[in-house]
C-alpha cells in the first residue's frame, strides 16, 4: 500500500497543472494587486504628467471666444406685391451650407478688418489666435498649396492688397468659426483671440459684414436687372415711335380715318390680322427671351439670371447636387490633402455635373431659339395669308395695311408699357432690398477663456498620467524575471514549494544585545517565523517519502548568493536542536561557505579524507551541539567533479547513513558547475533554493532539469529571502500570512 502511495505521489508531481485561465474576478484582483505593488510608479507618473500640465497651463496664452448668433429668416417681407427681379434663396441644407461658407469668405473678413481698422489696432498683434491642428498640419505642405483651391476672385482681390493688410485679413479668416445649430435656421459665428474685448468686436464685425455682403449682392443683382430693363425700354420706345409715325403717314396718304369691315374678305382679313398681332407679340417675346440668353452667353455673364434656366427643374436639381458635392469636397479638404483619392473623385463628379448643367443650359437656349423660329414662321404664314386675301383690291390693301400698322403700333405700345412698368418696379426694389439674415444675439465680451480649459486639461493630464503609470506598472510586471509568489514558482516548475523563508533584518537578529548569525537564530528562536519556516522545510523534506524517509539531503540552488549555504546550516541547527543526530557535509569544494562559517576552512576536510591524506577523526568535527557533526570541504582541489563522482564518496555517504539520523550536504549551485548534478545521483532527496524576485525563471527551470531524475529526487523548493511585507501585495493570503498569523510566532 505504501509503495502504491509513493508511485501515485510521483505521478502526481509529474502531471502538469491544467491551466484553465484566470477568471474575470481573478484578473481584477490581479490588477488591484499590481496597483498596490506599483503604486509609487503610478503616483510618480501621475504627478509628472500633472506637473507638466500645470507648467503648460502657466505659460499658455489664454484665448477668449465670443459668439454671435444669426438667423437665416425663411419669412420675407413683401412691400411690393409683384415678384422680385432677384429670387430669394431656398433654405435647404446646401443653401445654408453655402451661407456658412460665405461667412468665412475673404470678402467678409476684409470688410470686418476694414470696419475695425485692425491695421492700426494695437490689440491685434498679428499672431495666430489659437492653436489649430488643421493649420499645424497644413504647415507641412509645400508653400502655396493651401491657396491653390481659393476662388479666382479672392485671389485677384488679394493680389492688389499690401502684405500687411493681406496677413490681417487671412488671420481674421482663420479665427472665424461658423457652425449651424442643429437642423434649425440658426448659425453661430465665433471668434477666438487673446484679447477678450477684441474677440467680441470681431465676432460682431464679421456678422455685420456678412449681412452687408448679402445685402449688397441683392442690391447689385436688382441694379443689373434695372439697367437691362432700362436699355430695353429705350429700344422699345424708339420702335413704338416709328410704328406710330408710319401709321399716321399711311392714314394721311390714303385719307383713312378708321378701318371698317365690309365684305367677307375684310372680315377674314380682320380675323387674320388679330391672329397676326398676337403672333407678332409672341414673336417679339420669344425673340426677347432668346436674345437675352444669347447676349448673356456671349457676354460671359451668369446664365442663371435667365428665367428659363432658373425655372428648369433639371438644372435646379443638378445645381443642388453640385452644391452638396462642394460641401463634401470642402469637408474632405479639411481632413485630407487636395491630392487625396476621395477629393479627386469628388472633383471629377463635380466636373461631370457642371458639364451636365452646361448641356442642359445649351438645350434650354436651343429651345428658346426653336420657339422663336416657330413664332416667326407662324407670323410669316399669317402675313402670307393676309396678302393673298387682300391682293385683289387696292383699297382693301390700304385698309388692311392700316389695320396692320395699327396692330403693330398697339403691340409695340403694350410691350413698351409692360417693360416700363417692370423697370419702375426694379428701380423701387433696388431701394427696398433687405438681407435674408439678421442678428439674433450679439457677441458679448467673454469673461472666461475658452483655451486652455484648465479643468479639462488637468483631468486629461490625470487620466494620461494614470494610463502612463498603469502601462509602466504592467511593463515592469512583465519584465520582472524572478518569482514573487508560491503559485508562480509551483506553476512554472511543477514542483511543490516546501516553505517561504522570510528575510531577516539586522534588528530581528539582535537578541539580548548581541547580533546572532542566521543559523544561531534558528537554534535560539525556534518558534519565530523564520525558525518555523526552516522547520517546515526540514519536516516537509523528511515526509517527501513516507516509506523510506530520506537521510541524505542535498541543498543547492541555480546561482550563487541565493542563500543555499545559510539554509543548509539553518536546517542542520534546527535538526540538532530537535535532538537528531546531524551530519553537515560541505561539498562546495570551490567556495566552501559552510567551512568558512564554522571557521574550519584552513584545516583538513572532505577532500583530504577521500584522498587518504587525513584520518576520519580529523575530518568529522564536533559542531555547536553534541549531536552536531561537521565535515568541512578541506584542501582546495583542481578536480572537484572527479572527487565528488568517486566511489569513495559514495561509500562514505552510505556508511554515514547508518550513524546519523539526517545528513545535510551543502552543494555548489547547479548552473555554473556540474558538481550538484553529480551529487544528485547519490543522495536521497534534493532541496532546491530559489531567491525571491531575483533568480530568473527560465534559469530555474533549466537548472532543475540538470539534476538526476528530478521528479523523484527533488523534495521541493524553498522561496528564500522573501520580503513578506511586499508579498502581501500579490495576494490576500500573504497579507494574512504576514499580519494575522504573527501572533502564532514567538518574538
Amino acid at each position: 500500500m505504501n509503495s502504491q502511495f509513493k508511485t501515485s505521489q510521483v505521478e502526481a508531481l509529474s502531471v502538469p497543472y491544467e491551466d484553465e485561465g484566470p477568471s474575470f474576478a481573478a484578473q481584477l484582483r490581479g490588477i488591484y494587486a499590481m496597483v498596490l505593488r506599483r503604486w509609487l510608479v503610478i503616483v510618480s507618473a501621475i504627478a509628472t504628467v500633472l506637473a507638466l500640465a500645470v507648467v503648460w497651463l502657466l505659460q499658455a496664452t489664454p484665448i477668449y471666444t465670443a459668439t454671435t448668433q444669426l438667423l437665416i429668416d425663411p419669412r420675407k417681407e413683401r412691400v411690393l406685391r409683384e415678384e422680385a427681379v432677384v429670387g430669394d434663396i431656398t433654405l435647404d441644407t446646401s443653401s445654408i451650407a453655402t451661407e456658412v461658407s460665405l461667412v468665412q469668405s475673404f470678402s467678409v473678413a476684409r470688410r470686418a478688418a476694414e470696419k475695425l481698422n485692425l491695421e492700426k489696432d494695437s490689440r491685434f498683434s498679428g499672431s495666430a489666435p489659437s492653436f489649430s491642428l488643421k493649420a499645424w498640419l497644413v504647415s507641412f505642405l509645400p508653400k502655396g498649396a493651401p491657396e491653390d483651391d481659393a476662388p479666382k476672385t479672392e485671389q485677384d482681390a488679394a493680389g492688389s492688397l499690401p502684405h500687411r493688410q493681406l496677413d490681417i485679413i487671412k488671420e481674421v479668416q482663420e479665427g472665424v468659426s461658423v457652425k449651424r445649430v442643429g437642423p434649425t435656421y440658426f448659425i453661430e459665428v465665433s471668434y477666438s483671440h487673446p484679447n477678450s474685448k477684441l474677440s467680441a468686436d470681431l465676432a460682431n464685425a464679421v456678422a455685420e459684414s456678412y449681412l452687408l455682403e448679402q445685402l449688397e449682392a441683392r442690391y447689385q443683382g436688382a441694379r443689373r436687372a434695372a439697367t437691362w430693363l432700362s436699355e430695353r425700354v429705350a429700344a422699345l420706345r424708339g420702335q413704338l415711335e416709328t410704328s406710330e409715325r408710319v401709321l399716321a403717314e399711311h392714314r394721311a396718304k390714303h385719307n383713312l380715318v378708321t378701318a371698317q369691315a365690309g365684305t367677307l374678305a375684310e372680315q377674314q382679313a380682320s380675323s387674320i390680322n388679330t391672329q397676326l398681332v398676337a403672333a407678332r407679340a409672341q414673336t417679339v417675346e420669344k425673340r426677347a427671351q432668346y436674345d437675352q440668353a444669347q447676349r448673356t452667353l456671349e457676354g460671359g455673364a451668369g446664365i442663371e439670371s435667365v428665367a428659363a434656366v432658373v425655372n428648369s427643374p433639371a438644372i435646379v436639381g443638378l445645381r443642388t447636387q453640385a452644391a452638396e458635392l462642394g460641401r463634401q469636397e470642402a469637408d474632405l479638404l479639411t481632413r485630407y490633402g487636395p491630392e487625396h483619392p476621395s477629393v479627386v473623385k469628388l472633383r471629377a463628379e463635380r466636373g461631370d455635373i457642371r458639364r451636365q448643367i452646361s448641356q442642359e443650359v445649351a438645350r434650354v437656349v436651343q429651345t428658346l431659339k426653336t420657339d422663336y423660329e416657330f413664332a416667326l414662321k407662324k407670323e410669316q404664314s399669317l402675313e402670307t395669308s393676309l396678302r393673298e386675301l387682300t391682293g385683289a383690291n387696292s383699297n382693301d390693301q390700304a385698309v388692311i395695311r392700316l389695320r396692320e400698322l395699327e396692330r403693330d403700333a398697339q403691340a409695340n405700345r403694350v410691350l413698351y408699357e409692360s417693360l416700363l412698368t417692370r423697370f419702375k418696379e426694379a428701380e423701387q426694389q433696388t431701394s427696398l432690398q433687405s438681407a435674408e439674415s439678421r442678428v439674433i444675439a450679439p457677441a458679448f465680451e467673454p469673461t472666461v477663456p475658452s483655451y486652455p480649459r484648465k479643468g479639462r486639461t488637468l483631468l486629461l493630464a490625470l487620466l494620461a498620467g494614470l494610463a502612463l503609470g498603469l502601462g509602466a506598472g504592467f511593463l515592469l510586471e512583465q519584465v520582472e524575471s524572478g518569482f514573487t509568489t508560491v503559485e508562480q514558482l509551483e506553476q512554472a516548475t511543477q514542483f511543490p514549494v516546501l516553505a517561504i523563508v522570510p528575510k531577516l533584518d539586522s534588528k530581528e537578529q539582535m537578541v539580548e544585545g548581541r547580533k546572532l548569525s542566521i543559523p544561531e537564530y534558528v537554534a535560539v528562536k525556534p518558534l519565530s517565523r523564520f525558525g518555523e519556516s526552516i522547520r517546515s522545510v526540514r519536516v516537509s523534506a523528511l515526509m517527501s517519502n513516507i516509506d523510506q524517509p530520506p537521510k541524505l539531503i542535498l541543498v543547492t540552488s541555480s546561482v550563487p548568493s541565493e542563500g543555499k549555504s545559510t539554509i543548509t546550516q539553518s536546517l542542520a541547527h534546527s535538526a540538532a536542536a530537535s535532538n537528531q543526530r546531524v551530519l553537515l557535509i560541505d561539498c562546495d569544494l570551490r567556495h566552501p561557505s559552510t567551512s568558512k562559517y564554522f571557521k574550519l576552512h584552513e584545516g583538513p576536510g572532505l577532500t583530504d579524507l577521500l584522498m587518504g591524506q587525513a584520518p576520519p577523526d580529523k575530518v568529522f568535527l564536533r559542531g555547536p551541539f553534541p549531536n552536531f557533526t561537521i565535515v568541512p570541504a578541506g584542501t582546495t582541489t583542481r578536480h572537484p567533479p572527479d572527487i565528488l563522482a568517486s566511489e569513495r564518496l559514495r561509500a562514505l555517504l552510505a556508511s554515514v547513513k547508518e550513524s546519523y539520523d539526517v545528513v545535510f550536504i551543502d552543494a555548489p549551485p547547479v548552473s555554473p558547475v556540474i558538481d550538484s548534478a553529480i551529487l544528485s545521483r547519490i543522495v536521497d532527496k534534493v532541496i532546491y533554493v530559489v531567491h525571491w524576485r531575483e533568480t530568473p525563471r527560465d534559469l530555474v527551470q533549466r537548472s532543475l532539469q540538470a539534476l538526476d531524475n528530478p521528479r523523484q529526487k527533488i523534495a521541493g523548493l524553498v522561496l528564500n529571502n522573501a520580503q513578506l511585507r511586499h508579498m502581501s501585495s500579490y495576494s490576500s493570503y500573504y497579507t494574512y500570512y504576514h499580519k494575522k498569523y504573527q501572533n502564532y510566532y514567538s518574538s
